[in-house]
C-alpha cells in the first residue's frame, strides 16, 4: 500500500451459499430455516476523500483468487491499492455486523398471512402523521410478532429511517442506540444517538423487539419529542398502553396449512392439505414451529412421516420443560412444541 496516499478500509460481504442475508436469528425471530450462509468478506482500500467506494461505485468480480480474475475496483476508476483479504463468516456474523447499522432487516421469504393485523397497523399509522405513534405487538413466543413488524415496516414506504434496537436487556438497548449515533456520526454516546432522533425531523421508525423483561422501563429510552414512530414486539401484554396495539394469537387455520405447503415445498392438493391441517394442528398453528417443521419436511422426511415424528419428540421436550423454573415471560405452552420443532430441524 502506498504510505503517502491515506487510505480507507471498506468490508464488503458478499452471500456465497444459502439465503442467509435474509436471515434474521431464525431460530429466535420465527423467519424461514435457511441453511447457514458462508460470505466472502473481501478487504479492500481506497483512496480517502473519493467517497464511500469511490468513483465508480465498488464492483466485485470473478471468483478471485491467486492473481486470478477477480478483485475489487474502485478509486478514481482504477484497482483498489491495498491488499485482498479473504474470511469466511456465517450468517449469524453477518447479522451482527449488520445491525451496528441498525437497520430493520426484510421479513421472511416464508411470511404468509396476518392480513387483519397489517391492515389495522397500516390504519393506525396513516392518522396524525406529524404526531408520534407507539404500536405494540403482544403474545407468546413464536406467535410471529417480530415477523409481522418486519412485514409490516417493509409495506409502509413513509419512514425515513429504520432503526432496529434490540430491547431483550437494557444493554442491548443502549448498545443500539450508541451504534446509530456512530452509523449518523453525531457521537459514540447512547444519548448521542437519542439527540439525533430529537432534532430530526423525518419520519424515524424505532423498532424495539424482544422487549420481553418487565424489569425494564422502555420508556426512558423514547426521545422525549412530538415526532417519530416507535413499533414494540413483546411476551408482555402490560406493555400494550404505551399506544395502539394488537394481541397476536396463533395463526388462521388455512394460512397455517398454506405457511407449511409452501416452506415444505409441496404442492396444494386435497390430500396434501389434510396431511398438513394434522400437522398444524399438532403445532398449535405456531408460525415458527410451522415453518421449522416445513424446513424439516423439505430436507429430511415427508409429510405423512413427520407428525409421529413430532409427537414422539414433543413428548421428550415437554417432560423436559416441566422441570424447568416457569418464568412467566420466558416460559409458555407454546414454547414445547416451537422446541420440538426446532429439535427436528435439518440444522440438528
Amino acid at each position: 500500500m502506498n504510505g503517502t496516499v491515506p487510505h480507507t478500509l471498506h468490508l464488503l460481504c458478499i452471500p456465497v451459499v444459502g439465503d442467509g442475508s435474509k436471515t434474521y436469528s431464525a431460530a429466535r425471530r420465527g423467519a424461514t430455516a435457511a441453511p447457514k450462509a458462508t460470505f466472502v468478506c473481501v478487504m479492500a482500500s481506497t483512496a480517502a476523500g473519493k467517497g464511500l467506494y469511490g468513483q465508480p461505485a465498488v464492483d466485485v468480480r470473478g471468483q478471485g483468487g491467486g492473481g486470478g480474475q477477480g478483485g475489487v475496483y474502485g478509486g478514481s476508476g482504477g484497482i483498489g491499492q491495498g491488499p485482498i483479504v479473504h474470511q469466511h463468516f456465517t450468517s449469524a456474523a453477518v447479522v451482527q455486523a449488520s445491525q451496528v447499522f441498525n437497520c430493520c432487516p426484510p421479513p421472511s421469504p416464508a411470511f404468509y398471512g396476518r392480513q387483519t393485523i397489517l391492515d389495522v397497523m397500516h390504519q393506525f399509522f396513516a392518522q396524525d402523521v406529524q404526531k408520534r405513534k407507539i404500536y405494540v405487538l403482544y403474545g407468546l413466543g413464536g406467535v410471529g410478532k417480530t415477523q409481522i413488524a418486519l412485514k409490516f415496516i417493509e409495506e409502509w414506504s413513509h419512514f425515513s429511517d429504520r432503526l432496529l434496537v434490540d430491547a431483550s436487556t437494557t444493554e442491548t438497548i443502549e448498545t443500539s442506540l450508541k451504534n446509530l449515533a456512530t452509523a449518523k456520526q453525531t457521537g459514540n454516546s447512547m444519548q448521542d444517538g437519542v439527540n439525533w432522533l430529537l432534532s430530526s425531523q423525518e419520519e424515524w421508525l424505532l423498532f424495539f423487539d424482544n422487549a420481553d423483561d418487565p424489569e425494564i422501563n422502555l420508556n426512558q429510552f423514547f426521545p422525549k419529542c412530538n415526532h417519530g414512530n416507535i413499533i414494540i414486539t413483546t411476551r408482555n401484554p402490560n406493555l400494550r398502553f404505551y399506544g395502539g396495539h394488537s394481541q397476536v394469537s396463533n395463526m388462521e387455520e388455512l394460512d397455517a396449512v398454506t405457511l407449511l405447503l409452501n416452506s415444505a415445498h409441496q404442492e396444494m392438493s386435497e390430500p396434501n392439505k389434510l396431511l398438513a391441517l394434522d400437522i398444524v394442528k399438532a403445532l398449535w398453528y405456531l408460525p415458527l414451529a410451522i415453518v421449522q417443521a416445513g424446513a424439516f419436511i423439505l430436507e429430511s422426511g415427508t409429510l405423512d412421516t413427520y407428525l409421529d415424528l413430532f409427537k414422539k419428540n414433543h413428548a421428550e421436550v415437554l417432560k423436559n420443560r416441566l422441570t424447568q423454573n416457569q418464568d412467566d415471560y420466558a416460559w409458555a405452552p407454546s414454547s414445547c412444541y416451537v422446541s420440538a420443532a426446532l429439535f427436528m430441524s435439518p440444522s440438528r
